[in-house]
């Protein structure tokens, strides 16, 4: 468990990776600083604290996928707007928002589609391949067929 200082510590080590500044901001002697910097560093607590947080950090910034795929469902059935400028008069615009145009919508319904495995390239050229194979089939029966 850490203590208060050393939960400061970790929070301002993060901030500019020096832990002689962050002993002292976090509470600590300025004459022992140093040392009680790479002390805390050494400590696997302290290490495993300033690693969480790092990550936590890092998982905040990288949306997820359900974030990602509620977001292209919100585009997809219009419920997000666009900023786009309007014009007023001459020389003076002003901030508006629209729906989302249809070309976006689509495009996150593709997303959507590939995502959950309704929408496949390598599928649709099979398919495409098949049914080919099956004109030409159908063709040549109709020829023998004629003769």
């Amino acid at each position: 468990m850490l203590t208060d200082k050393q939960k400061r510590f970790v929070l301002e080590y993060i901030n500019d990776c020096n832990a002689t500044k962050a002993a002292i901001k976090a509470g600590y002697s300025e004459r022992s600083a140093r040392q009680v910097g790479q002390k805390n560093l050494a400590n696997k607590e302290i290490r495993k604290a300033i690693q969480e947080k790092l990550d936590q950090i890092e998982s905040d910034k990288i949306a997820s996928a359900k974030e990602i795929m509620e977001f292209w469902t919100k585009v997809m059935r219009g419920e997000t707007k666009e900023q786009t400028l309007i014009f007023v008069e001459k020389g003076i615009q002003e901030v508006t928002y629209i729906d989302s145009n249809t070309s976006a919508r689509i495009k996150a319904s593709e997303n959507l589609a590939k995502v959950n495995g309704m929408y496949n390239e390598k599928q649709k050229a099979s398919e495409s391949e098949e049914l080919s194979k099956l004109d030409e089939l159908l063709a040549n029966i109709t020829e023998v067929a004629k003769s």
